[in-house]
């Protein structure tokens, strides 16, 4: 099988997984949780109308099978090129810009869902609630496994950084490199930081499911920066074999794997839904 072949097959998993099964499955998990918990029941959760919530699932939908579709269209353009003329092509240019193309959804959703949390609170006047508070620690969120598989994945990075610094490859290594992985590691550590002590966004969570949904996000997004360093020093490893072109397969290998942790946060369901009750009703079992 060919460079360009393999080039092709890595960027159609990248559209199928980024833009059609994860956009999917996420909203199959919305459908599923407005049956599970309707409105009439659980009114304190849909500050907005059911009609408003389908158009934007919907809009966002359309945002990424667009998406799949210029990613298709640039398979398809690949598939017309010639091996000489695809092997002059800058693939990594472009499937950066692709990647950033996939990836507005994603942060529109993002924005999207800070919005409507935002609307829950904004109608949450005359609710006032109390915990005890307690102080948080990282190891209340992590395993030791976690520790460590970061710890590993960290040290092959300056490992293999330092080896071809110090190595006939030291060209490869410049200020920028060093800064950016840097910079990657101290926005995931200042992230963590974040998620730990953030004030609640939700105003009806109870606090044991707040605790869990840190914990469950952390420890996805340990996942995401384990495979962050690891993509890194594969990566470099590739320029130092002076195999730099398939540095392009391995980024699509790689954001599938990132995309994939998102299919991990919808399996998050909270254990607690009678506090999105109204008061009035008596609580029902569903919760």
């Amino acid at each position: 099988m060919t460079f360009q072949n393999l080039f092709n097959l890595a960027v159609l998993g990248q559209i199928v997984c980024i833009s059609i099964l994860i956009p999917f499955l996420a909203k199959k998990k919305i459908i599923q949780l407005q049956k599970r918990y309707p409105r009439e029941i659980y009114p304190k959760l849909y500050p907005i109308s059911d009609k408003t919530i389908n158009s934007t699932i919907s809009k966002l939908i359309l945002f990424n099978v667009l998406a799949a579709v210029i990613g298709v269209f640039i398979v398809a353009y690949t598939l017309s090129m010639s091996a000489e003329a695809f092997l002059n092509w800058n693939t990594i240019l472009v499937h950066w810009i692709y990647t950033l193309i996939q990836l507005s959804p994603y942060v529109l959703t993002i924005l999207l869902v800070m919005k409507y949390l935002s609307l829950m609170r904004s109608q949450d006047v005359k609710h006032q609630r109390s915990a005890q508070l307690q102080a948080r620690k990282l190891k209340d969120f992590v395993s030791k496994n976690h520790l460590l598989a970061y710890g590993v994945a960290l040290l092959l990075n300056i490992a293999v950084l330092t080896y071809v610094k110090l190595g006939p490859s030291e060209h490869l290594i410049n200020g920028r490199m060093v800064l950016y992985v840097l910079s990657f590691n101290l926005l995931f550590i200042a992230v963590i930081r974040y998620m730990i002590l953030a004030k609640p966004k939700d105003p009806y969570q109870s606090y044991v499911d707040r605790m869990n949904q840190i914990r469950f996000s952390i420890k996805v997004l340990f996942l995401l920066v384990i495979l962050g360093n690891l993509y890194m020093t594969i990566s470099l490893l590739l320029s130092v074999f002076k195999l730099k072109a398939f540095s392009s397969i391995v980024y699509s290998l790689f954001m599938s794997l990132y995309a994939s942790s998102y299919y991990f946060l919808l399996k998050f369901s909270p254990q607690d839904m009678s506090v999105y009750q109204d008061e009035k009703q008596p609580k029902s079992e569903l919760g």
